[in-house]
């Protein structure tokens, strides 16, 4: 997701300017979307929501980047609200899994951005992989972190030497692999499927028709669009056997989980049917 491009224009004060080039030094536009989920989960724990993410809250606190137009995308707060809800729950499930079996849980959070899920996760190993620039601002911004920062393109080889952990490992890919083509995925899953054994991976997708939108008041496709390389897990199964489907989570069944608290804070919104986080399973 990408930031609107009436964030930053010609009416805005040149503070707000200046604060944006002091936050996103050397970013891509794709890069400069980390922002979002932590403003709108940081903003879901103040309005006492349905997640908990006090981390978020402190860093956006500290960051002062401009962040009005987020302020009223409240169907962009909704989704991504609900994604972390799916997320931590199926983190959760795989750690006390994990540790049932009597084995370490290790977490690969891909495209990690300023993700703070590590501070709700601490029994787990984290490895946090994305390029450059959020790695430095994260370095920066995520304090006490424990984690094993890792500065690489998961789309090219040497990312995946850096981690120690490589054999029933969960990985995370979130707000990710819309941004990027076919041909870009299938190379990520290539590279995943030789260099781990007993992965599993969760990501979210949406269909190729979205990759003309232009609906909501936080992105803007022009910067960073969505090309939506892989669609649902049979376009993964396709570009890759080895990886098979565990399960599917629809992101209006979340909604209906949730619907007694949501309903007073939220217009409802309507969900397309392949709008997924799917989980997926490579021996």
């Amino acid at each position: 997701m990408a930031f609107n491009s009436r964030t930053v224009n010609s009416s805005t004060p040149k503070s707000s300017v200046e604060r944006e080039k002091r936050a996103t030094p050397g970013m891509t536009d794709v890069s400069k979307t980390l922002f979002l989920p932590l403003f709108f989960r940081a903003q879901e724990t103040r309005e006492d929501g349905i997640i908990r993410d006090q981390a978020a809250v402190d860093i956006v606190d500290r960051l002062q980047y401009d962040n009005q137009n987020f302020r009223v995308d409240r169907e962009m707060q909704l989704i991504i609200s609900l994604r972390t809800a799916i997320l931590d729950r199926i983190t959760r499930q795989y750690i006390d899994e994990t540790i049932k079996m009597g084995r370490q849980p290790v977490v690969i959070n891909l495209g990690a951005g300023l993700d703070t899920r590590e501070y709700r996760f601490p029994e787990a190993t984290w490895y946090q992989v994305d390029l450059a620039a959020p790695i430095t601002l994260r370095q920066q911004y995520v304090q006490g972190s424990k984690a094993t920062n890792i500065a690489a393109s998961i789309f090219e080889e040497g990312w995946s030497s850096q981690i120690a952990h490589r054999d029933h490992v969960l990985v995370l890919v979130e707000g990710v692999l819309m941004y990027f083509g076919a041909e870009m995925v299938r190379k990520f899953f290539e590279i995943l499927s030789r260099d781990f054994t007993h992965v599993t991976i969760a990501f979210d997708a949406l269909a190729k028709r979205y990759s003309k939108l232009h609906a909501h008041q936080s992105i803007d496709v022009d910067k960073a669009a969505f090309k939506c390389g892989v669609s649902c897990g049979t376009d993964v199964e396709k570009m890759n056997p080895g990886f098979k489907t565990v399960e599917e989570f629809g992101y209006y069944q979340e909604y209906l989980s949730h619907s007694e608290m949501l309903q007073k804070r939220y217009r409802l919104i309507r969900f397309d049917a392949t709008h997924k986080i799917y989980l997926m399973y490579k021996k």
